[in-house]
């Protein structure tokens, strides 16, 4: 058909969009480029020719990987036609391909045309989103919160909204790396988010670093309290008994550790919580309870580096109570008879 002459504009036009979109889905993508961009310099001012050609010449160019080439026929559609419908998608189009060539300020300025003009679009709801991610990727976290309220206040109700405010959940975390207090925001705004204990967590180590103790003991029972089954509460709990450990809370270190043993029966460091369990017993002078803990250290595990430690403070302890142990002689029982090994902090 395309070899025969008529004098039908419409006819013509319909032929060769129809040879360029069978190019165009066979993938020869050359054969479609040179299709549609023939046809547009025939009819470069009719619409119903103009705007299908110059799209799909830039979705060709795209496949061949000639993306300047790509965003110049899209950017010539929206600059000649920018209430077309097809002029969204080759806005979105033309600013996610400056966006994954990290070239972000023109991505947002085609961003930002599709949203303005074309408001009722799919394609404004991804632009939108990708204008609030181009921020988050340049770590400029104020204004990709910015821009993920705007896509909320938009968009409210569509199914994007999740991504949304998971970007918005995300920005916060990120702040929160930087500062404790902005931590302590994030976790209160987003208590239910996965990243909530781990926010918490680092929270109490900040000022375990700090040696800030009492601060750090109540921020690691937060996480225990309020995130009780992720994989953060078992060493928070163990912390939080070094720290009342540090400032000498000792009936509160007896506490925290009696807890882990009840909280978690199988935890991965049980031989350290026996002994510092009966080092704490022992600072409190229950000396039965001390030895008690002791024991458990000697008779279940073998192979703990607490092991001579707390053969030793057995003797002492029975040596308090009264009974026989191997100590012999009072100048056989060291002034400091009972060593706390503090546990390391999980960096």
């Amino acid at each position: 058909m395309s070899k025969v002459p008529y004098e039908d504009s419409s006819l013509v036009m319909a032929i060769y969009l129809g040879l360029g979109y069978s190019q165009f889905n066979q993938q020869d993508y050359m054969k479609s480029r040179e299709t549609f961009e023939a046809l547009y310099n025939t009819f470069p001012k009719d619409e119903r020719c103009a705007v299908p050609t110059l799209f799909y010449a830039g979705m060709s160019y795209y496949n061949l990987e000639y993306y300047a080439n790509a965003i110049e026929s899209w950017e010539k559609l929206i600059s000649g036609f920018p209430l077309a419908k097809k002029s969204a998608e080759a806005g979105f189009r033309a600013g996610d391909t400056y966006f994954k060539a990290l070239e972000y300020e023109k991505a947002r300025s085609l961003f930002r045309w599709v949203v303005e003009n074309h408001p009722d679009d799919d394609y404004a709801r991804s632009s939108q989103l990708a204008i609030a991610q181009s921020y988050y990727n340049q770590k400029n976290y104020d204004e990709a919160i910015r821009e993920f309220q705007k896509f909320l206040d938009l968009f409210p109700t569509v199914e994007e909204a999740n991504a949304a405010r998971k970007g918005m959940e995300m920005c916060y975390y990120q702040k929160g790396l930087e500062s404790t207090e902005a931590m302590q925001y994030f976790v209160e705004r987003f208590p239910q988010s996965e990243l909530a204990a781990d926010g918490q967590y680092q929270i109490a180590q900040k000022y375990f670093d700090d040696k800030k103790y009492k601060e750090a003991m109540d921020e690691f029972i937060k996480v225990v309290v309020n995130f009780p089954s992720s994989s953060y509460a078992p060493d928070a709990l163990l912390l939080a008994g070094e720290c009342a450990v540090n400032i000498e809370d000792w009936q509160k270190a007896t506490e925290l550790y009696e807890r882990y043993l009840s909280y978690f029966p199988k935890g991965k460091e049980k031989d350290a919580v026996y002994f510092n369990l009966g080092s704490s017993y022992f600072n409190l002078k229950e000396y039965g309870n001390a030895l008690k803990n002791f024991q458990v250290v000697i008779d279940s595990f073998p192979s703990s580096q607490y092991l001579s430690n707390a053969q030793h403070n057995v003797d002492v302890c029975k040596k308090y109570l009264g009974e026989p142990g191997s100590a012999t002689t009072e100048t056989e029982i060291p002034k400091t008879e009972v060593t706390q090994d503090s546990l390391k902090g999980k960096k």
